[in-house]
């Protein structure tokens, strides 16, 4: 059962001007697993923390973060997060990477 989602976040971030670009991908593995991986990209020196909320077909969301808010270490690229739970829908995965200048921008929405 290994579904697999791309998503890039483009845009205007909150208070500048500048388009940034990072990205991160889900997959599920097997049933009851979800796996979002932060992925980088042009601006990752910039991101300290991903915020990722897996919402269920049933309507329960699970919500965990990679890095730390405030931290001025760039956010790992290639970190990984595995979220376990009832997932044997079709379940929403959002991934919001936050970036060292206290904006944010959602760089993944799919369902899988």
């Amino acid at each position: 059962m290994g579904a697999l989602a791309f998503g890039a976040g483009f845009g205007v971030s909150k208070g500048s001007h500048h388009t940034r670009l990072v990205s991160a991908t889900a997959m599920q593995p097997a049933s009851g697993i979800i796996r979002v991986t932060y992925q980088g990209g042009d601006d990752a020196a910039k991101v300290n923390q991903l915020i990722v909320v897996v919402t269920d077909s049933e309507g329960t969301s699970y919500i965990h973060s990679l890095g730390k808010r405030g931290n001025t270490t760039p956010l790992q690229t290639g970190s990984t997060v595995s979220i376990t739970g009832r997932f044997i829908g079709k379940d929403h995965v959002v991934a919001t990477a936050l970036y060292m200048d206290g904006s944010g921008k959602e760089i993944l929405n799919v369902y899988i």
